[in-house]
């Protein structure tokens, strides 16, 4: 499922540009499908408990492959923004469905590994797919059709049990505010992520046209970034006060974010690795904001507080696209460095606000990073952070 929607993503921008739309449209494009996902991962549950997970694995399946082929068919920008929101909402259910089924197939000994797993076939689809734009022409109908295609195949593995599953109950132990009072830092932080990781997503792809540069390329590269330099960062600050350690994480992405409009011309060869980089300190924001915010809470409100910190990712992933897209109608397609870069420079103030005036987190009662998927509240079900109360 990732493998194809996560190229059509990059592809997407990339199409809509060559057919003339404004940056702005496109934006909005983008942003259904945020929205879409946005609504769908918290208003999906109550359908999918009624009608049963593979029932409801075939209909968003199916509606899901039927947007992406109408796509091909109306290219105006009314119907694409119907159905870009259509798939984003269609992609929140199927996501809801595989994450139920991971939770309802674990126990606590193997929760962990199993998320561990989940989360590397997540990142490794994301970048791996991107080169399916180097096999497909643009101009035709092909990436439609590949990407409904394996939409359709993500349906077989589990729309071939013939079990039931009982999706978890959702916990209302505490409120958006009380972790935003404990953690103001890590909340604004998920915000920021989601503001610019949508951007990326919308834009970066606009940004390697203009610089003759391949778009599945960039976009490989970026991914990976975040795949392979989450981890030691976020294991990095386990042994460091973590607020120290997200505040040094925003700084080298501002440095970086600057780097790259300064380089914006450089050849392939600077600015791959560099953008390596990038993706590496930007990926690496969300987890790390949860894993701040876990740090400051008991471990029994840890499932309904992440559930909460990604609909602050969420609402930052819906006016992503929009934001930037206008800054870069206005300032030109080399403005999405500066975006990232006054985003994180705002989010920095409020780390530093956190340092001075809020109470440290000892490292002994600091909690273990792990690397979450912002997708749907489900897979915080699966985080084992939460369940160390019951096994001690």
């Amino acid at each position: 499922m990732i493998f194809g929607s996560a190229f059509y993503t990059t592809f997407l921008s990339v199409f809509l540009q060559s057919e003339g739309f404004g940056r702005e449209q496109i934006g909005f494009i983008h942003s259904a499908f945020f929205l879409g996902m946005f609504l769908g991962a918290f208003q999906m549950e109550r359908l999918i408990k009624k009608v049963g997970h593979i029932q409801a694995l075939a209909v968003f399946g199916s509606l899901a492959t039927s947007a992406t082929l109408l796509q091909a068919l109306y290219q105006t920008f009314p119907a694409w923004i119907f159905f870009r929101f259509l798939v984003g909402l269609s992609l929140a259910a199927l996501y809801i469905v595989i994450e139920s089924w991971m939770l309802y197939k674990s126990d606590l000994k193997t929760r962990g590994a199993l998320l561990s797993l989940y989360m590397l076939c997540l990142y490794t689809s994301q970048s791996a797919s991107q080169q399916l734009l180097s096999l497909v022409d643009i101009n035709s109908y092909t990436p439609f059709l590949v990407s409904a295609l394996f939409t359709s195949l993500s349906v077989i593995p589990v729309g071939l049990s013939t079990s039931r599953i009982t999706l978890p109950s959702s916990k209302d132990s505490i409120g958006f505010f009380h972790i935003f009072k404990v953690s103001p830092f890590g909340v604004t932080g998920c915000f920021i992520s989601g503001l610019i990781l949508s951007a990326l997503y919308s834009f970066l792809p606009v940004f390697s046209v203009s610089k003759n540069i391949p778009s599945e390329n960039l976009m490989s590269i970026t991914i990976a970034g975040g795949v392979f330099l989450q981890w030691p960062i976020g294991k990095l600050s386990d042994y460091f006060e973590r607020r120290r350690i997200l505040i040094l994480t925003v700084l080298v992405a501002v440095v970086l974010s600057i780097l790259g409009f300064i380089f914006r011309d450089a050849s392939i060869k600077v600015f791959l690795p560099l953008s390596f980089l990038i993706g590496g300190v930007l990926f690496t924001l969300y987890p790390l904001s949860i894993t701040q915010v876990c740090d400051h809470l008991d471990h029994s409100h840890i499932t309904r507080a992440t559930a909460l910190l990604l609909i602050a990712y969420g609402s930052g992933s819906v006016l992503g696209p929009i934001a930037s897209s206008a800054m870069v109608e206005v300032f030109g397609i080399n403005a999405i460095f500066p975006y990232f870069a006054m985003l994180l420079v705002g989010l920095g103030l409020v780390g530093l606000y956190s340092v001075i005036r809020r109470p440290i987190v000892p490292l002994d009662q600091q909690m273990d990073f792990l690397p979450l998927a912002s997708v749907t509240p489900i897979v915080c079900e699966m985080d084992p952070r939460s369940e160390e109360v019951s096994q001690a």
